[in-house]
């Protein structure tokens, strides 16, 4: 889902659910923690400036197309939605419906921790390949996709595959 379909889907729920869009907001850093860090935010001046605006009551709703959009690491996800609601703003995922309750918190922390660990296997492809160079499974998917004597299943892993990453990959739009 690329920048401009989550600005839709968010505008869209927004007006659905009878809420005011006071502001969209976009950072394109990373949502995962990095080296030394205790919670992605730290390398993340717009999410920064967002939990000031928080502090100082400038919204009540901090409305994001998906929970990994906000943050890919579980610690971060969990401090983050706990520091806003202490100050009366509630964190709303258009994809995932977040409800209310302990069986909703239960989801979101899965969820968060399901991103975490796209992430981290993301990084780890990409050191791997960085390191050896392109890896045999990208180069089966290749010659799937040209349709090179492979075989029809391995075709519908290849685009199953090519989906999947496609969806982990959305760049890091961030909504208010």
């Amino acid at each position: 889902m690329g920048l401009e379909a989550q600005r839709d889907r968010v505008k869209e729920f927004a007006k659905t659910k009878g809420l005011d869009l006071i502001d969209v907001i976009q950072e394109a850093a990373s949502g995962g923690v990095q080296n030394g860090e205790e919670h992605s935010w730290e390398h993340r001046p717009v999410l920064l400036e967002l939990m000031d605006r928080a502090v100082a009551g400038g919204f009540d709703v901090l409305l994001v197309a998906k929970l990994d959009r906000l943050s890919r690491d579980y610690a971060t996800l969990t401090v983050l939605e706990r520091r806003l609601q202490k100050h009366g703003v509630d964190v709303v995922s258009v994809a995932e419906q977040n409800g209310d309750g302990a069986l909703a918190e239960f989801i979101r922390g899965q969820l968060a921790l399901v991103a975490q660990l796209e992430r981290a296997m993301i990084l780890m492809r990409a050191r791997q390949e960085a390191a050896t160079g392109p890896s045999a499974h990208r180069r089966r998917a290749t010659a799937c996709a040209a349709g090179r004597g492979i075989s029809t299943r391995a075709r519908r892993r290849a685009r199953a595959a090519a989906e999947a990453a496609a969806l982990v990959g959305l760049s890091g739009q961030r909504v208010l």
